[in-house]
């Protein structure tokens, strides 16, 4: 798999014309068993997307996607942190055929980027920091892709959770209200994370992503359901996700 990798290091010419089977060999190594072959495989697709053309990648852009995405709550560092990284180097082809593609891409894995920017651990948060600034532009939102590259968004400043999150939801709920369910329910799915951080992050989201939403797209979220599951993380065992729910639900006491 390194070997693989290093067609990073040809010349453009036998990168571009290796691309598309090596990119193959090394998705298809993502699926070993064995952490140590899936972390290299992740790590070599790095280091390929960081040079090869736009043509040569541009069909594999979903599968890769698809493919990366159960790392992203792998219990290994290492593994989300390259995980994270990987798909951030999509952004090199935003502009490029695949970018109908990349957008939809991106928004399957959005809820994911915005909970681990906050993540337990400092080089999953300061990946997944530099995976939205280089996905920002894909977006095609100029006030979304702001929040992404302030200076209080850099990978080494610790980050304000809950003011990101309440400057990103009045974005979020302006720029795409056709998917709140999807943004909702994905935050819900992780009320039941293994990560306690990631629990409460998830609920921060819900209770701003609700507040910051107008009362007709309120109409089209399931809130009774939403509102409910919040409920139940007051008597989560940690005292941070009973702490971020209650808040969370101070914010919905006109919903």
């Amino acid at each position: 798999l390194k070997g693989l990798g290093n067609l990073s290091q040809c010349n453009k010419e036998d990168v571009n014309r290796f691309a598309a089977s090596v990119l193959t060999a090394l998705s298809n190594a993502l699926e070993d068993p064995s952490e140590e072959i899936a972390l290299e495989a992740v790590q070599s697709l790095f280091r390929l997307l960081e040079v090869a053309d736009d043509s040569a990648i541009s069909t594999s852009v979903v599968n890769l996607s698809l493919r990366v995405r159960p790392f992203f709550t792998f219990k290994s560092v290492a593994i989300r942190s390259a995980a994270f990284s990987l798909f951030g180097a999509l952004g090199r082809f935003a502009e490029g055929v695949a970018q109908d593609s990349l957008f939809e891409q991106l928004q399957a894995n959005f809820p994911m980027l915005i909970l681990h920017v906050n993540d337990e651990h400092p080089d999953v948060r300061a990946a997944a920091k530099r995976a939205l600034r280089s996905l920002a532009d894909v977006f095609k939102q100029d006030m979304l892709a702001m929040i992404f590259r302030k200076k209080t968004f850099d990978d080494r400043r610790k980050l304000d959770y809950d003011a990101f999150i309440g400057s990103l939801c009045l974005q979020l709920t302006d720029a795409f209200p056709d998917r709140s369910n999807y943004y909702l329910q994905e935050m819900v799915n992780n009320f039941k994370s293994e990560y306690d951080v990631i629990r409460a992050n998830a609920v921060t989201f819900v209770g701003s992503y609700i507040a910051s939403l107008a009362m007709n797209d309120r109409r089209k979220v399931n809130l009774d359901s939403i509102i409910s599951a919040s409920i139940t993380l007051l008597k989560d065992p940690n005292p941070q996700v009973r702490s971020k729910a209650a808040e969370a639900l101070a914010l919905l006491h006109d919903v």
